[in-house]
């Protein structure tokens, strides 16, 4: 531009301020800073500033920054007219845009909360806006060209970098982990497995807290974890052999912040529950509900030499008598198998005995797997009737506390008590004992645990009958018939049986086919027939009872059977409608076989019309019969064939929807005559006469032909 001053001789300062991000192309307003005592006279002649674009390379390599620059000029003798020249380069230039930017530089971080933090090192830096993609506005905010979100500042302050962080609404989950042991409070123990956790919108460590109230004698270490991939992958897997491993995406801040250890109380010992399922077994020598008396069965009783058990009305009968009642050979006992926690044995026992003999009462036992690991660990007495007693007592040490006397063992307590050592503990077997070295006589009638009860009875065994018992054949060409029979000659008491028979017989296969009879049932008949020449004209059948000595019967297929090659019998069923209403069906057999044939017909909507007649070699039989107007609804379904064959007759549907035909009763006319009206009525009765005769002859006939 070019300026014309008409200046007096005196020394200005000049102040400009550029701003570093801000420099945009104005008009110069250049204002001079006075001087504290100087007075400034006036130009006389007007300051003209034109408006000039200078050039600006591409490279520069001058650092512009926000700064008040001083700048003092030297006026020399005032001319009367002065022009300045188009400023160079070197000179102050007005620029569209600054050459260098303030860039804050980012890197991607897991455990930062939005995912990155500031590259290490110089933050922000000073680089060339020729850095930018060719489309950025280099403007506070706007992004730097990197792979990762760096962005421009407005100038050299490290806390608009950290302002400027990309922010995200991210989530956190807080993992609960079990550890094997308590070291103290700042130490982990490994490995360590998932327990529970839960996702949150903030940290939170104590988010967890409530659920581990419950979990007694437990060590957990807490950590707060980004919610990710690799904190998911985290959970999925479910444990941790140490730090970082598998990889891990804690929050900052470590102990008390990112993660903690908590120890709970130790656990309070278990206390028995009343029996989630109970029983009550009624035991008789008919069905002993599992128990064992034996030493030699399972589960194991220690019945000896002088101990012995019978059952009897409403009772077992329990007797360990000696001539020496201390014998150690006096004992009887019986044992049942079950298997219930201890935990869930609260409760008490009971023993209901009458002794007839002796003082001295039956106690019970249960054997225990104490730690669960399949094996019976000790044997609990438990005496009801002793006053005062204390559930248990056992003479094996380590399961009860020591006793306190006057419980018949060393250690005696009850379930809690074993509870305290042996939380897992299960009852394995119940029993009753009585001995040994005692002498009683008495019933057992019932006895109890907290879970079963028994009580024993004698159950009288039925009387068995014995029963007929055969198997009844006929046979002809190419079939063999089979009556099983399995009847008592009276019928069976009420406490009376007869068995059950098990039959087994041939089919015309060869296989064999079996079938139950219970005593006193209907017989079963059972017809088997075979092609011809099977077995080369012969077959053997076999039938019997399972299990003994089968009877044969050879059937000969060789033979000329009731419907040979050179004859048949052939049956045909027509059905014609009654004048009088009704149907007549008439039933035709010809027989051409050599031999005399049997016919069977039935009405299948009348089971009671049944008729059956032979038929000679060689001839033609026809038989009728009459069916009433509208059986079956309007149609019969007649059922005719031959009364040996194997199959069902053929059925021929006949209408039987025929209802007689109106008459309309005779007119007679008077002619006036007397002579005509007599004679009139006299034909007129001969024609009725007549007519009755007709309807007599016809009811005759057509009863006859329904019996012939």
């Amino acid at each position: 531009m070019s300026v014309t001053l008409t200046p007096r001789r005196r020394t200005m300062t000049w102040t400009a301020t550029f701003a570093a991000l801000a420099l945009v192309a104005a008009p110069l307003a250049v204002a001079p800073a006075m001087a504290s005592d100087e007075v400034v006279e006036e130009p006389t002649q007007e300051l003209v500033i034109e408006e000039v674009t200078a050039p600006v390379e591409e490279s520069v390599e001058e650092v512009v920054e926000e700064a008040s620059q001083e700048v003092t000029e030297e006026v020399v003798e005032e001319p009367t007219e002065q022009v300045v020249e188009e400023p160079s380069q070197d000179s102050f230039v007005a620029s569209t845009a600054p050459e260098k930017v303030w860039v804050c530089k980012v890197v991607a971080s897991d455990n930062a909360p939005g995912g990155f933090v500031l590259k290490e090192g110089k933050n922000p830096i000073h680089v060339s806006v020729n850095a930018l993609d060719g489309d950025v506005n280099p403007v506070p905010g706007a992004p730097f060209s990197d792979a990762q979100p760096s962005f421009i500042v407005a100038e050299d302050d490290v806390q608009l970098c950290l302002d400027g962080l990309p922010e995200e609404d991210i989530d956190y989950i807080t993992v609960a982990w079990t550890m094997p042991e308590w070291v103290n409070s700042t130490t982990a123990s490994w490995p360590q497995g998932i327990f529970d956790y839960i996702e949150t919108d903030e940290p939170n460590l104590h988010a967890l807290d409530d659920r581990l109230v419950d979990e007694c004698g437990t060590q957990f270490q807490i950590d707060v974890y980004i919610d990710n991939e690799v904190t998911r992958d985290l959970i999925e897997g479910g444990f941790l052999l140490g730090p970082g491993n598998p990889p891990e995406s804690l929050i900052e801040g470590g102990l008390g912040t990112a993660w903690k250890f908590v120890n709970t109380d130790d656990c309070p010992p278990p206390t028995a529950v009343d029996c989630l399922t109970t029983g009550s077994f009624l035991v008789t020598n008919e069905n002993e509900q599992g128990f064992n008396y034996s030493p030699t069965g399972s589960p194991y009783a220690d019945t000896r030499v002088d101990g012995s058990y019978d059952y009897v009305d409403g009772a077992l009968r329990l007797t360990t008598l000696n001539a020496n009642d201390a014998s150690s050979t006096n004992k009887v006992s019986g044992a049942r198998a079950v298997d219930i926690p201890l935990a869930e044995y609260g409760g008490d026992f009971t023993m209901n005995f009458v002794a007839s003999y002796g003082t001295i009462l039956p106690g019970i036992n249960i054997r225990v797997d104490a730690d669960n690991n399949g094996t019976n660990d000790v044997t609990l007495v438990a005496e009801p009737s002793v006053p005062g007693y204390l559930t248990f007592w056992t003479n094996t040490p380590g399961y009860l506390p020591a006793s306190q006397g006057g419980q018949g063992g060393a250690f005696a307590g009850d379930q809690d008590d074993f509870l305290a050592l042996w939380p897992d503990a299960r009852v394995k077997v119940e029993a009753f004992a009585l001995g040994s070295g005692v002498g009683t006589d008495g019933d057992l009638v019932s006895w109890s645990t907290p879970c079963n009860t028994y009580t024993y009875d004698f159950v009288e065994e039925p009387e068995e009958v014995t029963a007929y018992i055969d198997v009844l054949v006929e046979k002809g060409c190419g079939f063999i018939e089979y009556t099983f029979v399995n009847e008592t000659d009276e019928p069976l008491g009420e406490n009376q049986f007869a068995r059950t028979v098990t039959w087994t017989y041939t089919n015309s296969d060869g296989e064999f086919v079996e079938f139950d009879q219970v005593a006193n049932s209907e017989r079963v008949t059972i017809r088997v027939d075979f092609d011809e020449d099977q077995g080369g004209g012969s077959v053997t059948s076999l039938a019997g009872e399972k299990g003994q000595q089968l009877r044969e019967d050879d059937v000969d297929t060789d033979c000329e059977s009731d419907n040979v090659d050179d004859g048949e019998l052939t049956v045909g069923v027509v059905g014609t409608c009654l004048p009088s209403g009704g149907a007549k069906v008439t039933i035709s057999a010809e027989n051409t076989t050599e031999e005399t044939q049997s016919v069977r017909v039935g009405v299948e909507e009348d089971d009671s019309i049944v008729l059956e007649f032979d038929v000679p070699a060689g001839e033609t039989v026809v038989r009728t019969i009459t069916l009433p107007n509208g059986l079956g609804g309007g149609t019969a379904t007649i059922l005719a064939g031959d009364a040996n064959a194997p199959v069902a007759p053929t059925g021929v549907e006949v209408s039987t929807d025929c209802p007689p035909p109106v008459v309309d009763p005779p007119v007679l006319a008077y002619t006036g005559a007397d002579a005509d009206l007599n004679g009139t009525l006299l034909g007129g009765a001969l024609a009725l006469l007549l007519m009755g005769s007709a309807a007599l002859v016809l009811r005759r006939r057509s009863s006859v032909s329904a019996t012939e």
